[in-house]
This record gives structure tokens, C-alpha cells and sequence, in this order.
């Protein structure tokens, strides 16, 4: 869910370190096993760089699928009773979390957490790279952990190609559909 000791220990009430999540990956890998990921982006106290060691962790891994989502504190969990207390919950909490955060956070946050969601496996496929190309994570880093980043212009083409895409995909996927013929009956 993290790369971040901080984020494990203290947000998520995890007993692992990201250590831990690599070595037993790396022994996972060994056996043959193919490793999925899962992970989270906008929790709480969650700044570029925390984010950044996820990415990373995901990197080193190199699992053959990367799950990501955006936080989402279930009901009745200490969590989101600490985060009720804080007021950062927002007013209705069946937002659409698949594609934002349901925290209350300014809307830089909101873009910068939206980013991370959307580009996640190509930042991780950059960090792959970067193994290989000697300067190139110190080029990523700075870029990535600068606030002055231009998350919504990137967000916003994302989601206006993912949503064509989609569409022009499902448009043509359409004619593909065999025509039958309906009988009435009686």
C-alpha cells in the first residue's frame, strides 16, 4: 500500500517495512510466483516524496501487475475516526474514490494526489528505466518532488484521453458484435 516507513507504521498500522515488502517479493519471485502490487496514493501526511518511495518500491519489485487506488478510510475503522476528528473527511463520503480523493484537501493536493493515480505504472516503467540510465532518477526526483509540478494540466489530459479512447475503443468494438436476429414468439 506504501513504500513509506512512516506511512506503513503510523498511518497504516502495518508490522513491515518496505525492506521487508522487497525481500519477500524478491523470494515470491524466485519461486516462480508472479507479484502484484497493490497500492495507495493520498493518505494522510503523504507529501511527492513519500509517494516517490512507493513508485520506487514498485520499481525494485518489478511485479508483472501494479494495482493502484486512491485512499479511501473504510467506516468504523480507527482511521477514519481520527480523520472525522480532524475534519478532513469530506461531507459525503460516497465520492467517486476510484478517481479523487474524498479528504478534504485544497485543490493542488486534490491534483497532485490525482496525478500520481493516473500516471503510477508509467512513473514506475521511468523508474525502471532509471536503474539503467546512470542521472536519470536524480532528474526524475527533481521534477517529481517539486511543488510547482503542473499536476492538473497533466490530469486533465489524461483524463481526456483515457475517457476518448475508451470511447472510440467501445464505439469500434461495437461493430464487431454479431447481429442476430430477434424472433418473436406467440
Amino acid at each position: 500500500e506504501s513504500g513509506d516507513t512512516y506511512l506503513l507504521k503510523k498511518i497504516l498500522n502495518r508490522r513491515m517495512t518496505p525492506e521487508d515488502i522487497l525481500f519477500r517479493a524478491r523470494i515470491l519471485k524466485d519461486a516462480g510466483i508472479k507479484v502484484i502490487t497493490y497500492n495507495m496514493v493520498g493518505l494522510p501526511y503523504e507529501d511527492n516524496l513519500k509517494i516517490l518511495r512507493t513508485i520506487k518500491l514498485n520499481a525494485n519489485i518489478g511485479p508483472v501487475r501494479i494495482r493502484k487506488s486512491i485512499f479511501y478510510p473504510y467506516p468504523g475503522t480507527a482511521l477514519f475516526e481520527l480523520l472525522k476528528k480532524m475534519q478532513l473527511l469530506s461531507a459525503d463520503i460516497r465520492d467517486n474514490y476510484e478517481t479523487d480523493t474524498i479528504l478534504n484537501f485544497d485543490r493542488t493536493t486534490r491534483n497532485r494526489i490525482k496525478f500520481f493515480h493516473r500516471y503510477f505504472r508509467i512513473l514506475t516503467r521511468l523508474y525502471i528505466l532509471a536503474k539503467r540510465l546512470p542521472g536519470l532518477e536524480k532528474i526524475l526526483d527533481k521534477i517529481f518532488i517539486t511543488d510547482r509540478f503542473f499536476y492538473s494540466g497533466l490530469v486533465y489530459c489524461y483524463d481526456f484521453f483515457y475517457n476518448t479512447l475508451r470511447f472510440v475503443y467501445l464505439k469500434s468494438a461495437i461493430k464487431f458484435i454479431p447481429r442476430t436476429k430477434i424472433y418473436k414468439i406467440g
